[in-house]
């Protein structure tokens, strides 16, 4: 199979889990016209596909592990592959080699030089290790790029507010009865899709009270404005993508990041956030 695994046809180890079908000298169709408009055309029915690939076909980094090694590369013992490394590559570039092509006067085979040909960098052994690396990030990398159900559901949350100067800005407390009786505290309700406050009267147990902030934040906001915009820093490449607002709000992405490298996932333009639950999603 061409470039499997991270290998170019010559069995090279050269292309990382990121590699893209649109990247140059990589797939001989990456200039397809047929086969980029294809991906143009169908794009949320390839990440339809790839979900359920994932749900109903068994798509994932436990199959595609047993496929490749547990039944196919671990079924030799590592002398085997280390007899074949000795006799196919490293053998013939120190001792050379016939090849069954060049023959003397008297037909008899000739001997190609050592150091003639190099094939060492194909002595890879099973590249058991390099499999569980490629595979695993592989899989990751596209639960990314198709917003898979596994790439949401590993996110971490935040709930978000946005001041603004002369406004009540609640945030949520944890209190007991002596706190309640010491203090002012309000209870919250969702009507018509906003939260209302109300000043709570008597203490309940299990009952989830805000304080009320400062609300003289004028000075404060002209020094530090609201950002609701996320810098992230991904430790590999990845796609990127953020949910404003949770399931139910606006999704920002997926941007393809490079590892080690800040990028800026903006929030929708105008948002305002009173505790509104936000993901950043393939938060491991």
């Amino acid at each position: 199979m061409d470039t499997m695994l991270g290998l170019n046809n010559y069995g090279y180890n050269k292309f990382d889990y990121n590699v893209e079908y649109k990247d140059a000298n990589v797939f001989n169709g990456q200039a397809s016209v047929l086969w980029n408009n294809l991906k143009l055309c169908f794009e949320s029915e390839i990440r339809t596909m790839y979900n359920e690939m994932q749900k109903d076909g068994g798509l994932n980094y436990g199959n595609l592990l047993r496929n490749y090694n547990t039944v196919q590369a671990d079924m030799w013992n590592e002398i085997m592959y280390n007899y074949d490394a000795v006799y196919k590559y490293i053998t013939p570039y120190a001792e050379g080699y016939y090849d069954g092509k060049n023959l003397d006067e008297n037909g008899n085979p000739v001997i190609i030089p050592a150091g003639t040909k190099n094939y060492l960098y194909a002595a890879q052994g099973s590249r058991s290790m390099h499999r569980r690396y490629w595979l695993k990030n592989r899989i990751t990398y596209f639960d990314g790029k198709y917003l898979s159900d596994n790439y949401r559901n590993d996110k971490f949350t935040m709930r978000l507010y946005t001041p603004e100067p002369g406004a009540d800005n609640y945030y949520a407390v944890q209190i007991n009865i002596d706190d309640f009786s010491n203090g002012t505290y309000y209870t919250r309700e969702i009507i018509n899709g906003e939260y209302i406050f109300a000043q709570a009267s008597i203490y309940a147990a299990g009952t989830q009270y805000y304080a009320k902030a400062d609300n003289r934040l004028g000075e404060s906001l002209v020094v530090v404005p609201p950002n609701n915009n996320y810098t992230l820093t991904p430790l590999h490449n990845q796609y990127l993508a953020v949910a404003f607002g949770g399931t139910n709000g606006q999704t920002a992405g997926p941007y393809y990041a490079e590892a080690n490298t800040p990028y800026l996932v903006a929030a929708p333009a105008g948002a305002k956030y009173n505790d509104t639950e936000t993901y950043v999603y393939g938060a491991s």
